[in-house]
């Protein structure tokens, strides 16, 4: 049960990873859909979503 719970939060974070990549990949595409503001300040905002989606999985694995 306990590598179900690991497994299953693995895939939804390379999930999340492909999504934005998805995103990436729309964006280079359509240019009028980026937002304002530096590559870098994007890849903050990007790990930072990632970093607390991270944060509520971890809630629930048994160590």
């Amino acid at each position: 049960m306990h590598l179900y719970i690991i497994l299953l939060t693995n895939f939804d974070v390379l999930a999340g990873w492909t999504y934005n990549a998805f995103q990436v990949s729309s964006n280079l595409l359509f240019p009028f859909q980026l937002f304002h503001g530096t590559t870098e300040e994007k890849a903050h905002i990007e790990s930072s979503k990632l970093e607390m989606f991270i944060k509520k999985r971890i809630h629930y694995l048994p160590f």
